[in-house]
């Protein structure tokens, strides 16, 4: 029978395991400075659980501050859930077109359209059809043939996506997603709402997708990542402003037939085998959310010089055979 598997499980936070206080310093659960505690609060939004955990000593105002949090989420998540049929974005699926888009959203189609570009169609908003036809394959349990691929591979072009601040429009029978970006740019959304509160020292997990900020350069989270089977945690690493994000076979589509992993390259139509997972360390978690799908579907050799090429990004590339590639200054940041 088709599954569907929990949705980046591979990093576990470990606001869950705690604070180190910085560099050649031993591992501990808790700030070094007396009297500082953590306070976790957790919610159901986006499809996952999102945890907010603040570091201060009084428990009220961390309630507070990640109550402020999740008010931030929900008051943008009607605009991007394709799940609600009055959402804008299922509004522009529907129609092809969307008047007057939501600012945030215009924002989040040109940031998707910039990474079109800058990964040679490796990320790719329109790959709406042919998620929708694996999927429907899946629940079947079966695999598309060629003929059906290359159909719904004619309806996967970003270059076909007009968007201006007046109007959103797709091309014929198109349809698009931001799953691959909403859910970082909502979480670093809320961090800065955290921030703006005072709640300097946070880190927030939303199903994997990881922002964290601490107020000294002295402290930093630690993050571990899991590998695709949950048998190990092959790096943890430092985040003291920063964000973390991965890809790869951690969601599986898995029919009678054979399995093939959610994560499809929209420039062949097939899905990606060439990893097991990526997890890419970067500025935010927008960033890191885009570009460890593009990693993952461009492949460790690509990937790597995709990183290579944008600044304060560092990627661990998990090969389906347990290898492991690492970019030149990813263990600067790994314990």
């Amino acid at each position: 029978m088709a599954r569907t598997l929990s949705r980046r499980d591979m990093i576990r936070s470990i606001g869950i395991l705690g604070l180190t206080l910085g560099a050649g310093s031993l591992p501990v659960t808790a700030f070094a400075a007396p009297g500082t505690k953590r306070h976790s609060r957790t919610a159901l939004l986006m499809g996952t659980f999102v945890t907010v955990t603040v570091a201060h000593e009084s428990p009220d105002f961390a309630d507070e501050a990640a109550g402020k949090a999740f008010e931030a989420i929900r008051g943008e998540l009607p605009v991007f859930d394709g799940h609600d049929r009055s959402s804008a974005l299922s509004v522009l699926n529907r129609d092809g077109k969307l008047a007057s888009p939501p600012p945030q959203m215009v924002s989040l189609m040109e940031a998707a359209a910039n990474w079109h570009r800058a990964t040679g169609g490796a990320f790719d908003p329109s790959v709406t059809p042919l998620v929708t036809l694996f999927r429907e394959a899946a629940a079947r349990g079966v695999e598309p043939d060629r003929n059906q691929i290359t159909q719904a591979l004619e309806l996967v072009h970003a270059e076909r996506i007009v968007v201006s601040g007046q109007r959103l429009t797709l091309g014929c029978d198109m349809a698009v997603t931001l799953d691959g970006i909403a859910k970082g740019a909502l979480v670093d959304r809320a961090s800065e709402v955290l921030s703006d509160f005072g709640a300097s020292t946070h880190l927030i997990n939303a199903g994997g997708d990881i922002r964290a900020r601490t107020d000294s350069e002295h402290r930093s989270w630690r993050v571990a990542v899991q590998s695709p089977d949950g048998s190990e945690y092959p790096a943890v690493t430092r985040l003291r402003n920063g964000a973390v994000a991965s890809s790869g076979s951690y969601e599986s589509l898995r029919p009678e037939a054979g399995g093939f992993t959610h994560l499809l390259d929209p420039r062949t139509g097939y899905p990606c085998r060439t990893a097991a997972g990526v997890t890419v360390i970067a500025r935010n978690a927008a960033e890191a959310d885009a570009l460890s799908t593009a990693v993952y579907v461009l492949g460790p050799r690509n990937g790597l010089q995709l990183v290579k090429s944008r600044p304060g990004t560092e990627c661990l590339i998990l090969g389906p055979d347990g290898s492991e590639l690492r970019s030149a200054g990813f263990d600067r940041v790994a314990i």
